[in-house]
Parts: C-alpha cells; structure tokens; sequence
C-alpha cells in the first residue's frame, strides 16, 4: 500500500510542478528573472518567520495522528496552538519591518510592498497547515495532493495571466493571496465533519514534548530548504541574483518530489513499524530505497553536466545562461539531500528526536559557515570567494555530504543499517552513456533542440539498456517497481482513503 501512494503522491506532484514550471518559463521570459528574485526572496523571509508559527508541532501533529490519537482532539488542539503562534510571528514581523531590520526591504520600497502582501498570504498559509499536516498524518495522499493541485492550478493560470499581460510584481505577490484563501476554503471542505472540542491538556504537553525538540529539525528544515541562501545572497548581491537561483531550484522540482514524498510518507510508516518491533522491514526498505535514489539520481547529474546550457537556453532564453553554471551543484545537492531522507526518518521514526535535532544544529553551522564562505565577495572587511548563487548550490552540497555520513555511521551502529555500495555502477555507465552520445551529437549537428532531444532520449535508453545489461536492476528489484504501478492497488488506495 506504501508503494501505490507513494506513486499517487509522485502523480500529483508532478502534475503540481509541471504547472510550476510553465509558469515559471512564461515569467522568466516576459518579465526577465528580478520579479521571480523578489517573489523568492520575500517567501524566504516570511519562511524565516515562520518557525514561530510552527515551532516543530506540524511534525508532532504527524506522529500524534499516526499513532492513532483522537483526530478531533488533535485538530482542535493544533488548530488552537496555530492561533497563538500566528499571532506571535505577525507581532515579530512588524517589529522587525518597522525597525528597518530586514535585509533587502526598505521601507515605502516596490520591495517592501511586496513582503507585505506575501506576509498576508503567510498567515492565511499558516492555518492551511492544520489541514495539510492532519492529512499527511491520515496518509490521505489523494484528497491532500488534491488540494494542493487545485491550488497551483490557479496559482499558475494566475501568473501566466500576469506576465504576458507583462503586469508589475506587485500582481503576482497578490496571486499568492489568492491561492491560499483557496486552499482555506478546500481544506474546511475536506474537514467539514470534524467536531471541535476544547484543547486537551493531555495532548499540549505531547505537541511540546515531540514539537520541541523537533524545533530544530524544522528550523533546518525552513532555512536551509534553500531559504537563508536567498536571504544572504539577496543581502550580498540583488533580486537579479537570486533570480538566476531560484530558477535553477525551480527547474529541478521534478525531481525534488521524491525527498519530499519521502519525508511525508516514511514518516508515519517507520514509526508504526518501530512501534510493531519491525526493524528488519525498516532496514530492508531503507536500503532498497538507497539503491533506488542513486540509479535515478546519477545519470540525471550527469545530464546536467552535460546538458545544462542547451536546458536553460530553449526554456528560459540568453538572459538566463548563468542558471545552467548553478543546475549541475544543486542536482548533486538534492542526490545527497534524497540519500539522508530514508536515514533521518528511521532515526525519527526510532524516537530518536535528540540524535537528529544535535545533527541538525551541526548541519545548520555548516551550511552557514559554506554560505558566507563561497556566496560574499567580502564580509567583515575580509576577502572571500564571492560565487554568488553558484556559491550558495556548493555550500548545500558539501554540508549535505557530511551529514549523510554521520547518519550512516550511526544507523549502521544503532538500527542495523548497512553500507552498501550501490553508487559506483550507475556513476561509471551514466558518464559513458552521456559522454559519448554528448561528443556524438556535436559531431552531425549544431542544432540546439537536436543536441538537447537527442542526449536526453539516446542518452537515458543506453543508461537504462546498460542498467539491465550489468544487472544493476534484478529481475526482483524492476517486479517491485512494477508492483508501485499496479493501476488497481492504486485505485484501491483512493477508494479506502473517500471509504474512512
């Protein structure tokens, strides 16, 4: 069942992204890359802010509605802790904006207006997450990716509609307004049958005793999910600058389905199994899924190396070329990101919170000592490296490195993980596959759209034809992904979730 919906979850965030991503290129090429820098910018600040707003109990809410707690109880308790928490991250944001204390936004500036309307759209966004974080605790992957894709289909119809009518930014900061009171609407809806009731005692002290500790995690998880790397470099260099990153980010969100699919389903389901002393099952899908990631990931890193240009010149045009320098680093980034999901969560799913909020503390000073490092031409009088974003997709990477290896020493020591080498096979057949259909392409034509389609088609066939020839994939392993594609297990999963 975990199978079929995590492809149901995968069906519907690609549906969602590719939604995304036309908008994206419509944006990019009538508007130039500084609106999409000033949207993300102003989402990264308000991310800032929101670990006030969530304080780790999204990720407690999860676990408690998991675990089979009242489902009224929860939502009527989570609900009354999003209250408070709200009102205390819109007390700190208009502290800060009226100080002058964030980087960036000045105040009566096109710019400062911007973060305004985004900070309406973040309270809205803020009780949405009730309904998101109860969904994902129920595993009702169809009616929550669902929701969402209600949501970006007007979110993108919406900003295709702004810029090819070539609209101030302003417009599209309202967009976001727009689709969260959407959202709103849709997840009363989905929870009209909930009946409220007064906030359990009982249950406040387990949202803190599970939130707090996760405090850190989503603290990590909110700055360093490409947020503070927009904040400083929009500090060191401009909104043009972070322009150029985040369509690099946001041309990869293909593939950033799998850790996030991972991450919302693996939750829940190592932690009944820890809870029914299933360690082998838990360290068998952990592994087979470490497998997986690197067949998947390798050659589309090699890809991007080769490809990267010819990618961002048909989609974006000439005035973004200096993504395609950033896309090969952050596709090495999200492989190393999508190898520590299935070791984080079985370390969560444990019960282990403290393990993971220390490795997320270490995680955090290194990220940020990277970014200041590699991002700034100079900081406090002294002279660094000065890559800008191409800085910024470096620093991920290493930090991400280094975590992936503390988590595998430990859960091979503690949860009966294994190191296995499942990485040297795709590495050696994705560089042979691409490099010579690279250096054949060039040979009998010049033509960009020839080069791109044909290194894409014969470059993926020979990988997979190379995969199965090696027996880098098993007969056992491709009936196991055969089975994630049963049309009739999936249909089963969607008449269950409208069933309870």
């Amino acid at each position: 069942m975990l199978k079929q919906k995590f492809l149901l979850s995968s069906v519907f965030e690609i549906l969602i992204y590719l939604l995304s991503f036309f908008s994206l290129i419509v944006i990019t090429r009538n508007l130039g890359p500084e609106p999409i820098g000033l949207i993300s910018s102003s989402l990264a600040i308000m991310s800032l802010f929101s670990i006030i707003s969530n304080l780790g109990l999204g990720v407690a809410h999860v676990k408690l509605i998991s675990q089979g707690e009242d489902e009224n109880e929860c939502v009527s308790t989570f609900l009354f802790l999003k209250f408070l928490t709200t009102f205390l991250m819109a007390i700190f944001f208009v502290i800060a904006f009226n100080l002058n204390l964030i980087p960036g936004f000045k105040p009566k500036t096109l710019e400062s207006n911007v973060l305004l309307i985004i900070f309406v759209s973040s309270l809205i966004n803020s009780f949405n997450d009730v309904g998101n974080f109860t969904l994902s605790g129920r595993l009702k992957i169809f009616i929550g990716k669902g929701i969402l894709l209600t949501q970006k289909l007007v979110n993108s119809f919406l900003r295709i509609l702004v810029a090819l009518q070539k609209k101030n930014v302003i417009w599209l900061a309202f967009v976001e307004i727009i689709t969260n009171i959407l959202g709103t609407f849709l997840y009363i809806l989905a929870f009209k049958n909930i009946k409220f009731k007064t906030p359990s005692k009982k249950l406040l002290m387990k949202y803190f005793s599970f939130g707090i500790p996760s405090l850190v995690i989503s603290i990590n998880a909110i700055l360093f999910s490409n947020v503070l790397d927009k904040i400083i470099i929009n500090s060191f260099f401009d909104a043009k600058e972070v322009g150029y990153y985040s369509v690099a980010l946001s041309s990869l969100i293909f593939f950033t389905l799998a850790s996030n699919n991972l991450n919302n389903l693996l939750l829940p389901y190592f932690s009944r199994l820890f809870s029914e002393n299933m360690l082998q099952r838990v360290t068998y899908i952990s592994l087979k899924l470490e497998k997986f990631i690197a067949i998947v990931f390798i050659p589309l890193i090699f890809f991007f190396i080769f490809n990267s240009y010819e990618f961002v010149l048909l989609l974006f045009g000439e005035n973004m070329l200096k993504t395609a320098i950033i896309l090969p680093f952050l596709i090495i980034n999200l492989f190393i990101f999508t190898l520590n999901r299935p070791l984080a969560t079985k370390i969560l799913g444990k019960g282990n919170f403290k393990f993971i909020m220390w490795i997320d503390i270490i995680y955090g000073l290194l990220n940020i000592f990277f970014l200041l490092i590699l991002i700034p031409d100079k900081f406090l009088g002294i002279k660094l490296v000065g890559l800008g974003s191409v800085g910024a997709a470096i620093s991920l990477s290493f930090s991400n490195l280094i975590i992936y290896a503390i988590y595998k020493i430990y859960t091979v020591k503690h949860l009966s993980d294994k190191f296995q080498l499942p990485l040297f096979g795709p590495i050696f057949i994705s560089f042979l596959s691409f490099y010579l259909i690279n250096n054949f392409t060039f040979m009998i034509t010049e033509n960009i759209v020839l080069i791109f389609l044909i290194n894409l088609i014969i470059g993926f066939s020979f990988y997979i034809v190379l995969c199965f020839s090696l027996r880098i994939i098993t007969k056992d392993e491709l009936k196991e992904l055969t089975e994630i594609f049963s049309l009739k297990k999936i249909s089963f999963s969607i008449k269950k979730e409208f069933d309870e």
